[in-house]
């Protein structure tokens, strides 16, 4: 998910030798105080960390990995909610070859769309394994067409993973209120947004950096497929979900060019998100570490709230969808009591 290093290490050159051949030293990394270890340690700070520990599942085909956070169960069947753009990347294609709905199951070959679940800590591999036997799109209008929300639910009929969710769902039927009350649109600003009173994290099992980010320490440590922390920070520009446009670079693109319900982060080439991370989840941690919400979830690329930033940029990866609106339409189906 992270570069590890805020400033990456640079050469070393020695003194010129008689010989007048230059010799270059090998480069001494810098301290470890990169963004990683950053979201490493808030993640070892809070309270609730065992709760929230459970939340992130890792979504694995045989040419792909994306991620996902539990919601709850019903009927017999847990919830999954990850990016709708996933239905792609799990496919190992870059954009989409039909539309949403034309991606049931049965089109992830022989062994599907793999939930990978159960971690014993941070920064390592889901223990257990179960399949996704159905894509839902929580009955949101259009959803299966459009960009509106980049969000979709994966079930999963499997017991062990139900009872897993059952045990460790973070969104109780009888604390319902909470996110009610807490989410949703208030006084022309959004309470999680909009105020500072409440950090932000990213959950997932991304790729340890983008392949074009060059100049990083030889004893890069590779944490692809393991679960890692972002601490994010909405920017200024977008204190509530908005639509969020694409750079002039990606132009070529018509079925995604833009995301709705959507916010920025902050995030650089040394602090984003990265492919794999997508669909994993944004929470919100109140600043005595004691409680959390969940935002949205991990849509990631370069797209911007400010249309002049429309250009080539530097690697960001560095938006979410909200949820909130999502929450209401599927809340009656993932929290029903059992």
């Amino acid at each position: 998910m992270l570069t590890k290093y805020k400033n990456p290490p640079k050469p070393v050159s020695g003194k010129k030798p008689k010989t007048k051949s230059r010799k270059t030293d090998t480069p001494t990394p810098p301290p470890e105080d990169g963004t990683r270890k950053e979201g490493t340690d808030f993640f070892n700070s809070i309270s609730v960390k065992a709760q929230i520990l459970p939340s992130t599942v890792e979504l694995r085909t045989d040419e792909s990995r994306a991620s996902g956070v539990i919601l709850g169960t019903a009927a017999g069947k847990a919830y999954v909610l990850t990016a709708k753009h996933v239905l792609w990347t799990l496919r190992a294609h870059d954009g989409p070859q039909d539309p949403p709905s034309g991606y049931d199951i049965s089109k992830y070959g022989t062994r599907g769309i793999r939930i990978r679940y159960e971690l014993a800590d941070l920064k390592r591999e889901p223990s257990k394994e179960a399949l996704v036997t159905a894509i839902n799109f929580a009955g949101v209008t259009n959803s299966d067409t459009t960009w509106t929300y980049d969000a979709v639910l994966m079930e999963c009929e499997n017991e062990a993973f139900v009872n897993f969710v059952k045990a460790n769902r973070f969104i109780k039927p009888r604390e319902i209120w909470r996110y009610t009350k807490t989410l949703p649109e208030k006084d022309e600003a959004y309470a999680l947004l909009s105020k500072r009173d409440y950090k932000f994290m990213q959950l997932g099992f991304g790729k340890p950096k983008d392949p074009d980010l060059t100049g990083l320490a030889d004893n890069y440590e590779d944490c692809e497929g393991k679960l890692q922390c972002k601490v994010s920070i909405p920017v200024a520009d977008t204190p509530a979900p908005g639509e969020l446009v694409e750079p002039d670079s990606h132009k070529e693109r018509t079925e995604w060019q833009s995301f709705s319900n959507a916010i920025e982060l902050r995030a650089d080439n040394t602090c984003s998100t990265a492919g794999g991370d997508s669909g994993g989840p944004l929470f919100s941690v109140s600043n005595d570490l004691s409680e959390f919400y969940l935002v949205g979830v991990t849509t990631g690329a370069n797209y911007y709230a400010d249309d002049t930033l429309r250009k080539e940029t530097q690697i960001n990866n560095n938006v979410a969808t909200y949820w909130e609106p999502m929450f209401n339409y599927c809340q009656e189906t993932f929290l029903t009591v059992e």
